[in-house]
């Protein structure tokens, strides 16, 4: 929840924040990949699942040559934690007789083998590995677990809006945070460090450090946004739930697309006069038979039964997942342009049915004068539609994994 979390159809965390600027440094587009727990990020980056892992880790005191770490971008401090109530922690030695709680995966782990080997004698109750360290203290403040571990910036968070917990003392000086590559990727480790060394200290990270762990209103905004982990995505749920349904979308989807059109501001209108949550032209609507996009409602109503309409027109596409990209990139950009991109894309040996991979490879080339003065529908700037679909993809894997736990 420190690192990646969706509130209110936001996409946020610190280490989010920190790897969306390094993609815009690079040039290139970041697409964000939640392991199901902390054990199983190494082996998914080194299956190939993601490139970096960003997760808030600490780094190591020799490097695994499994593993190649970046430099530091945050130092904190491990913290045992026990509830308000319990002032018979102020030492190391009051542990004696203590239950931990605490992953296998986490750093704190280690820490804790190390204050065994001082002959503090203590129990480990093993903390299943999808728990993370914010719940970890909440079952702490109600009883479940005894006494646990925390970064100090984790604590300082949680300490901000709760007063059932309490900071005893540190277990460990000093200890860094870094991101992991794969050892070959020498080339990625080097810009990493590269930005790392020109961000961390400045004006963004400061900003972004203090947003997330440096006033009560962030923390309020992430408790929030634990809270909301039910399933709230926008303001506007109930009423895309209910014209999805009428439509056959998925209401994950549409939600997904409209932070795309407005970031669920329903009073917003672009430079070219679209309206609303779904930033359709007023007369595209009223050829829908919708005289005002005034009302949410409406808009939401309008901008789906639009959806409805040039997916049914894009009925060649056998595959219906595939037909739905087609239709955003169509419902962004125009269906003629995207049907050019579709015979541009089977000019050059590719699938015309495929979106990603395919037409989305060579959309783009009707900027070119001498392509696109080839095709029906002339110029398209369409390096856009392929943004905005790809965008809407990535925000609907977030959201779906928000809504499923």
């Amino acid at each position: 929840p420190t690192s990646y979390f969706v509130w209110r159809g936001h996409l946020l965390g610190f280490e989010h924040d920190l790897v969306v600027e390094l993609a815009k440094s690079l040039d290139v587009n970041v697409e964000f990949v939640v392991a199901p727990n902390r054990a199983s990020l190494y082996a998914w980056l080194l299956d190939g699942y993601g490139d970096l892992v960003a997760a808030g880790v600490t780094l190591p005191d020799t490097a695994s040559r499994m593993m190649a770490y970046s430099r530091s971008y945050n130092r904190v401090v491990e913290t045992v934690v026990t509830d308000s109530a319990d002032h018979a922690l102020d030492s190391i030695e009051d542990l004696a007789g203590r239950s931990l709680a605490l992953r296998v995966s986490s750093a704190y782990w280690e820490t804790a083998q190390l204050l065994r080997k001082q002959g503090i004698d203590f129990d480990i109750v093993h903390v299943p590995e999808e728990i993370e360290t914010a719940e970890i203290l909440e079952r702490v403040a109600t009883g479940e677990y005894d006494v646990t571990i925390a970064d100090s910036h984790i604590l300082d968070m949680e300490l901000t809006w709760r007063d059932d917990i309490r900071r005893a003392f540190a277990v460990s000086d000093t200890v860094d945070h870094g991101w992991i590559v794969r050892p070959g990727d020498r080339e990625l480790l080097a810009a990493v460090n590269a930005y790392l060394d020109s961000v961390v200290n400045g004006g963004f990270y400061r900003a972004t450090k203090q947003k997330y762990f440096g006033s009560p209103q962030s923390s309020r905004t992430y408790v929030t946004g634990r809270a909301e982990r039910t399933g709230i995505l926008s303001p506007y749920d109930d009423l895309t739930r209910r014209y999805s349904d009428r439509y056959d979308f998925d209401w994950i989807m549409v939600t997904a697309q409209m932070y795309e059109e407005s970031r669920f501001d329903p009073e917003v209108v672009s430079f070219a006069g679209a309206v609303g949550l779904m930033q359709l032209m007023p007369a595209t609507a009223r050829g829908f038979g919708f005289d005002s996009l005034t009302t949410p409602e409406v808009s939401i109503h309008a901008g789906t039964r639009y959806m409805r309409h040039v997916y049914d027109l894009l009925n060649d596409v056998p595959d219906p997942n595939e037909r739905f990209w087609f239709a955003l990139a169509s419902y962004n950009a125009g269906l003629g342009h995207i049907k050019d991109a579709r015979r541009l894309a089977e000019e050059h040996g590719l699938d015309p049915n495929v979106w990603f991979g395919n037409v989305a490879v060579v959309a783009p080339l009707l900027q070119r004068r001498a392509i696109h003065r080839q095709f029906q529908y002339g110029y398209c700037r369409c390096n856009e539609p392929v943004a905005y679909v790809r965008k809407i993809r990535n925000r609907y894997r977030a959201y779906s994994a928000a809504e499923a736990r």
